[in-house]
């Protein structure tokens, strides 16, 4: 036998012993119940019409989370709403925060007819505006309705939460329509950096996403949140402006068009 060959047979059977020695020793673990914990991760249910939805975490690190579903009481009250897959919850995602929405799917309160002494402002997003796994209060919308009705602007304003879990571009232009209804006086867009990224995988029958054609709507998002009338886009993409609505105090439309 050749050095070099002695050499190989060596190494392989080294490289052998070193994997049965790990097989045995973590079969040994196991057997005395060292086994590793499952994959810890979240949870998301909701019943019928998600109006009511929990996000379940499996741990509660800083004491934030106020809904346990090791709690029979607790998970009664939410039986009794209809929600789906709690068993499963309680056991291995306990930990949750409660999410209720409205007949529009928004996480606010009904919302009615905009009042005349009371500045509308609906802020639109993905699920970093609708906050996801922080209770109604601590969401930045709610957090900014308080802000503005401070002081002599008590009761002034009126902050929307408008935001849709999952949406990016093209979804936040629609998005951006349904709120135009509501008759804002401000539109905010919490912009976040992926919001523009699969615009076209999203959506490939929109003009947008013509082969060669370059994704207009980020700039269309900027005119939407200043209303800024006759922004210059970049070349390349969409003219944007802003023009009133055909009714009087009414907020004014951002246009985008190629």
């Amino acid at each position: 036998m050749s050095p070099v060959s002695g050499l190989g047979a060596r190494l392989a059977l080294a490289a052998t012993s070193i994997v049965l020695t790990l097989v045995l020793v973590e079969g040994g673990l196991r057997v005395a119940g060292y086994a590793p914990e499952s994959f810890a991760h979240t949870n998301r249910i909701a019943n019928r019409g998600r109006a009511v939805l929990l996000d379940c975490y499996p741990t509660n690190p800083r004491g934030y989370f106020d809904v346990d579903l090791r709690d029979p009481a607790t998970l009664d009250r939410y039986r009794a709403l209809g929600l789906a897959r709690l068993d499963e919850a309680a056991r291995v995602t306990p930990f949750a925060v409660e999410r209720r929405f409205n007949s529009r799917q928004f996480r606010s309160a009904e919302i009615g007819p905009h009042r005349p002494s009371v500045l509308r402002v609906a802020v639109i997003g993905d699920s970093f505006t609708e906050g996801m796994g922080v209770k109604e209060e601590d969401a930045y919308p709610r957090v900014l309705h308080r802000l503005l009705n401070t002081g002599s602007d008590t009761g002034r304003w009126e902050v929307l939460n408008c935001g849709r879990r999952g949406y990016d571009f093209p979804a936040l232009f629609d998005l951006f329509e349904t709120v135009l209804a509501l008759e804002p006086d401000v539109v905010i867009y919490g912009m976040v950096l992926n919001d523009a990224a699969d615009a076209c995988s999203a959506r490939t029958t929109s003009p947008a996403c013509r082969p060669g054609a370059r994704a207009w709507w980020p700039s269309c998002a900027t005119a939407w949140a200043a209303y800024g009338s006759g922004a210059t886009p970049p070349s390349g993409t969409a003219t944007c402006t802003a023009s009133p609505t055909a009714r009087a105090g009414s907020a004014p439309r951002a246009t985008c068009a190629r």
